[in-house]
């Protein structure tokens, strides 16, 4: 059994030991109780770096005493009424209400934090898609000229360097327990967005919030999955040889989470917990040491799924020890790329609470229960089946919009109603299709190809016929 997944280096930067004997820290809030950004400014002025410069991992260490000395000044929060440039309140409420765990909060929060950085991006730059990874999020000019240094600095040292805390990455990849992470992060993450939020509304600044589809609903659906045992799943979490005694607490709180019916949180949960136990059983399949460490690479979700290793070709391991109908599940829900992407969705922060339900949170636990392949094998074949269809179905709806436009730029310009009622005519075609394409569309059976055979069939070949007689 292990007692901790994080080397000694990372865990010295991550764990805030308590130390009563610390008297001389400044209060670095105003009288307001908001963050006092110039006395910030003074206290890390001779080790604030550019924000377009790297940080070493002997830097991060050096200012790791000094920036937990001022994170304990965070020992409560003053009543956040700046966070609505989220657009997250929901989340943030349930952080703030202090019902779940602090792991359980640092993982919404980072994920919110984000997100909400990235639409700060899109907006300032006019819509330039953001950076994938936090790290070079926080290394642009865009955020460090609306921002300013130090607000960007200390994002960089928390969450946006591997050299340094890295706590995005360490919970969302499942590495420390409950214990190891200090609720003294949660509260400083939320006094941040909040103080974010406040210099925003003095610019006038409107954010423009990015959108995503959640389709993991589509996919869950068609496994035709069984309700979950929640006592059966408790016992196997505390008699499990596999499972380390230090996840228990946080397996158990996530069939708690699941109980009180916050499946968003409980998802937020498991994902990570499932990903660290798929890391220790690869570990000791190759005998590689599987914990957070500065000097490597993280074994990640990829390198379990893959079938055959990337460097000597050899047959994965994991595929021997699992059935490969349980490690083809895991990777359509969670990895694959043309897949849901449940987790890159939700670390991302991309996903809202309303978008993962009780079926999604059920098919997340009972990976392990799926006892019929031909099934799943069904629903991966009408995802990607679905996948392919997209683009002929787009393609032809916005071929409508197009004609429609210039049918009635026409029926204003038509010199004879012999023209005029053509035009009309044309019309009434295109209303039939669309009646037949919603007709012929089934979201929740995910039945596409009906649409897909009515658009080939009716639009473009009918439609190349109609204009033929339009012009003649």
């Amino acid at each position: 059994m292990f007692s901790t997944f994080l080397s000694n280096e990372i865990r010295f930067m991550l764990v805030i030991e308590q130390d009563s004997s610390e008297t001389n820290t400044p209060n670095f809030r105003t009288e307001s109780g908001s963050i006092d950004w110039d006395k910030v400014r003074q206290f890390f002025e001779p080790d604030i770096v550019s924000h377009n410069e790297p940080l070493s991992h002997q830097y991060c260490t050096a200012l790791t005493p000094k920036f937990h000395q001022f994170l304990k000044t965070f020992s409560t929060i003053t009543p956040p009424n700046h966070l609505q440039w989220t657009n997250r309140l929901d989340l943030l409420n349930n952080v703030l209400s202090q019902r779940s765990c602090t792991l359980t909060n640092l993982l919404v929060l980072t994920s919110i934090v984000e997100y909400s950085l990235g639409n700060l991006f899109l907006t300032q730059t006019g819509g330039i898609t953001p950076p994938h990874l936090l790290r070079d999020l926080l290394m642009t000019d865009a955020l460090t000229n609306l921002l300013g240094e130090t607000t960007i600095f200390l994002l960089r040292v928390l969450l946006g360097s591997p050299n340094g805390i890295n706590l995005r990455n360490l919970v969302w990849h499942g590495f420390p327990s409950e214990g190891e992470v200090s609720w003294l992060y949660r509260n400083f993450l939320v006094e941040m967005l909040n103080s974010i939020g406040r210099r925003l509304e003095e610019l006038g600044f409107v954010v423009e919030f990015r959108s995503c589809l959640q389709d993991s609903k589509l996919l869950v659906g068609k496994m035709n999955l069984p309700r979950f045992d929640v006592a059966l799943l408790k016992e196997v979490v505390t008699s499990s040889s596999e499972l380390q005694e230090i996840q228990w607490v946080g397996w158990i709180r996530s069939i708690a989470l699941y109980k009180e019916e916050q499946f968003y949180c409980c998802v937020c949960m498991v994902l990570p917990q499932l990903e660290m136990f798929l890391r220790i059983l690869y570990g000791g399949l190759y005998g590689r040491d599987f914990r957070a460490k500065i000097d490597e690479y993280y074994i990640i979700m990829d390198t379990i799924f893959e079938e055959f290793e990337s460097v000597t070709e050899a047959r994965n391991r994991m595929h021997d020890y699992f059935r490969i109908d349980l490690l083809e599940a895991m990777y359509d829900l969670l990895s694959a790329i043309r897949g849901p992407r449940l987790r890159d969705k939700l670390s991302h922060g991309e996903l809202q609470i309303a978008d993962i339900d009780e079926q999604v949170a059920n098919g997340v636990l009972l990976l392990s229960r799926i006892e019929n392949r031909e099934l799943r094998s069904r629903a991966r074949k009408s995802l990607e089946t679905m996948l392919q269809m997209f683009p002929a179905i787009q393609q032809g709806l916005r071929h409508v919009l197009a004609i429609v436009r210039w049918t009635f730029h026409c029926l204003m310009h038509a010199d004879e109603l012999r023209d005029a009622d053509k035009l009309v005519k044309f019309l009434k075609f295109i209303l039939k299709y669309v009646e037949n394409a919603a007709n012929n569309l089934n979201i929740k059976s995910n039945a596409w190809q009906p649409l897909y055979e009515t658009t080939r069939r009716e639009l473009y070949d009918k439609t190349r016929q109609n204009l033929t007689l339009l012009l003649c």
